[in-house]
């Protein structure tokens, strides 16, 4: 006899039905999570088949251990900018270093990896929140995420230890607060005594915000001399424009600029009344004595343009490879179809964002032209990875919700493809067929 009972008739047949719909619907998602977490375990065993450390990686270290251990540096100085080579490395990426070397027991170049290599995914999974944030879906998230972990440009250089490792952290908690102000949930609404409405945050959470997105700026600026021009443009642009957007008031403006300067003193102080300070930075720059202003000029602008070659980006990446594989470029050359998509539905991706992480990936290669001894230079323009992965995961996510017939097969192709890639290049190097020390032409130890 046939059971005519309602709640008993269909429910595991539509409950399995349910599972199988979602996951069928959400297939795509699943398959990212999972590369996300294989490329995560990738970085991680790459650690140790990374060349031994360069001079430069050498002192750093031995810094941590001299300050671990006696708190002094390895010259025996109590500073927070000490002594690397001709440069510095700065406080605000030793003493984080050397805070989480406690929870590892010791400090060696395997461990200082380890910490890098954890603080940029974690860095990439704030940028992935900020995303969502800022576009309210869920989908973007897991893009950006995939994206943020499989371009070149973090692969090597999150395993180089070195201040600018610390670019994209501080780059990400800026922009995964400055979401937060910029999400129109969260904001309450005010009025003044024309009635007149004031988009504001009016609790604690709000100052939380501001503060924490303007000195992350401020830090971001302090960790790496080429960042400091753009950390500026940025710390003027988003202010302003919160400030446009009624997303903070004149009291939060104030909070927050007293708190940026009082966390920008030391690096103030070096850069205004320490000569040696900067004579790296004025003995890299285009404008010298030996030089007329015209060929200084002419310099410039080509620095700043072979940072937009598409050779450099999708292709082969930095002759030096202690910044870059020496395959892929520093997008890699897959990403290059989502660039192209984005500028094709231009009209329909524009938005404010996009055009403020263009000017920061502008700004950024302006800054890094003015540098002379080559170009295009990765390293010191890495400020522009991760605007370069918020962009390259909206072409993504544009292609997936364009042309549903084939934007999955596309996207199967994609990721199963960067997936071996990733996969051979490993192996290569753990075998060590592929070896980055073996290019006759850049020795991996050169700059």
């Amino acid at each position: 006899m046939v059971n005519e009972n309602p709640n008993t008739i269909d429910k595991p047949h539509y409950e399995e039905k349910s599972v199988a719909r979602f996951f069928d619907k959400n297939k795509i998602l699943f398959i990212l999570i999972g590369i996300a977490i294989a490329i995560a375990i990738i970085r991680y065993v790459s650690i140790f088949f990374m060349p031994d450390v360069f001079s430069d990686e050498d002192i750093i270290l031995k810094h941590m251990i001299a300050i671990r251990t006696t708190g002094a540096d390895y010259y025996e100085k109590k500073t927070l900018f000490s002594t690397v080579g001709a440069g510095y490395t700065t406080y605000v990426y030793l003493y984080p270093m050397i805070f989480f070397s406690y929870f590892l027991g010791d400090v060696s170049a395997e461990k200082a990896r380890i910490i890098q290599q954890t603080l940029t995914i974690g860095a990439s999974i704030l940028l992935a929140f900020g995303v969502k944030n800022w576009f309210n879906n869920k989908k973007l998230f897991w893009i950006t995420l995939y994206t943020a972990l499989t371009l070149p440009w973090g692969f090597v250089q999150a395993n180089r230890i070195w201040d600018p490792a610390f670019v994209w952290v501080y780059f990400s908690i800026f922009f995964f607060f400055f979401s937060f102000l910029m999400k129109n949930e969260k904001i309450d609404i005010k009025y003044n005594g024309d009635n007149k409405k004031f988009r504001i945050y009016s609790n604690l959470r709000g100052y939380i915000y501001s503060i924490s997105m303007a000195i992350s700026l401020v830090l971001l600026a302090t960790v790496y001399p080429p960042a400091r021009i753009p950390a500026v443009f940025m710390w003027i642009t988003v202010v302003i424009w919160l400030l446009v957007k009624k997303r903070i008031n004149w009291i939060m403006l104030i909070a927050l600029t007293v708190a940026s300067i009082l966390v920008a003193l030391p690096l103030a102080y070096n850069i205004f009344f320490n000569k040696e300070f900067n004579s790296r930075t004025s003995s890299l720059l285009v404008f010298q004595e030996n030089r007329s202003l015209a060929s200084s000029l002419l310099l410039w602008v080509k620095n700043t343009v072979n940072l937009f070659n598409p050779s450099f980006l999708f292709f082969t990446g930095d002759w030096i490879y202690r910044h870059s594989l020496p395959v892929f470029g520093l997008l890699g050359t897959i990403n290059l179809f989502p660039i192209i998509f984005l500028f094709y539905k231009r009209k329909e991706s524009s938005n404010s964002l996009n055009w403020f992480l263009l000017g920061v990936i502008l700004i950024t290669c302006i800054s890094t032209g003015l540098t002379n001894d080559y170009s295009p230079h990765s390293l010191r323009s890495c400020l522009c990875f991760f605007s370069y992965a918020i962009l390259i995961a909206q072409g993504w996510y544009l292609i997936l919700k364009s042309r549903p017939r084939y934007a999955k097969n596309i996207w199967y192709g994609v990721i199963i493809t960067s997936f071996i890639i990733y996969v051979i290049f490993f192996i290569l190097i753990g075998k060590g067929i592929l070896r980055f020390e073996d290019a006759g032409f850049a020795t991996y130890n050169f700059g």
